[in-house]
């Protein structure tokens, strides 16, 4: 007889989520897991009901919150298993192709079927059957005043006056509304057919010097499919165009260091240039990049 430690089942049923490598074996994990739940409640049960307030302590709130971990461990363990099995049905469905019984087995049907109905149900707004990003979840702001810190996902972000952010709309909406930022997308004027035809004739003579395999994979790292030619041209050339800009003003802070430096005018100029990082820095933060962490952050 094999015995599990406590907490293997569920690293065994995330490693098959990972893998998407299902088969019927899946269910007496999810069985050993379920029971794992129960005593982890049972015990944290325990604690609140022997515990009074005087006698919580470092340990027991220590405990308290392991032992909450892990049930939160295990319980999203779970979800995610239910979730990915009905994101792998709903992909063979739309090749055309009909799933194995062991993704459709009926005791399990019913708890992967409501599983997904509410998770889908948490975003009206989006269509799962579409693989381009959100985009409406964030928003491209002008802060008008220094607005301190606001939490995107799991970073902070500084906000300065003056500067352009591209965040999610959550975390700024209320700067919006106190009119300490402005949605730049609400005073976008869109470029009418004719121009846009323009621009993309006059793009056609241009060949980005960012590699069409090195675009393709920097689109794919954030979530971005496209096999258009053009778009990967564009997204390219605005590439470009960004270490353009910024290389243009380093050079520039460049020549006013020099100038201020050079005490003897009859120095001759420098022929060939090496930016320094307090360069760059200055020219960064002109773009809302802040790089004043230690480099090994870059």
């Amino acid at each position: 007889m094999c015995f599990m430690r406590f907490g293997e089942s569920g690293s065994k049923l995330l490693k098959i989520v990972q893998t998407a490598q299902f088969s019927r074996g899946d269910e007496e994990l999810m069985k050993k897991i379920a029971v794992e739940n129960k005593i982890v409640q049972d015990k944290m049960k325990w604690i609140r009901e022997n515990t009074g307030e005087d006698d919580v302590d470092e340990e027991i709130s220590l405990n308290y919150m392991l032992l909450k971990n892990f049930l939160d461990r295990n319980t999203r363990i779970l979800r995610n298993y239910k979730f990915a099995r009905i994101q792998l049905v709903q992909s063979i469905l739309f090749q055309g192709k009909k799933p194995s019984e062991d993704l459709l087995r009926p005791e399990l049907s019913r708890d992967v079927r409501l599983a997904v109905e509410q998770r889908y149900s948490e975003f009206p707004f989006i269509d799962f059957a579409e693989g381009r990003p959100p985009l409406e979840l964030y928003v491209q702001i002008l802060t008008l005043d220094d607005c301190g810190v606001v939490m995107d996902g799991d970073e902070f972000v500084e906000l300065k006056k003056n500067r352009v952010y591209f965040l999610r709309r959550k975390a700024v909406d209320h700067l919006i509304s106190m009119k300490l930022a402005e949605d730049k997308d609400m005073h976008a004027t869109p470029m009418d057919e004719e121009a846009f035809n323009k621009f993309k004739e006059e793009l056609e003579c241009f060949k980005p010097l960012l590699p069409e395999a090195v675009t393709e994979h920097l689109m794919h790292k954030a979530g971005l499919e496209c096999s258009d030619p053009n778009v990967k041209k564009y997204v390219s050339l605005v590439g470009q165009k960004f270490i353009t800009d910024i290389a243009a003003s380093a050079m520039q802070y460049h020549k006013i260091y020099q100038k201020a430096a050079l005490k003897d005018k009859r120095m001759p100029r420098e022929k060939k240039v090496t930016l320094q990082m307090c360069d760059l820095e200055k020219a960064l933060e002109e773009h809302g990049i802040d790089i004043s962490r230690p480099f090994y952050y870059m």
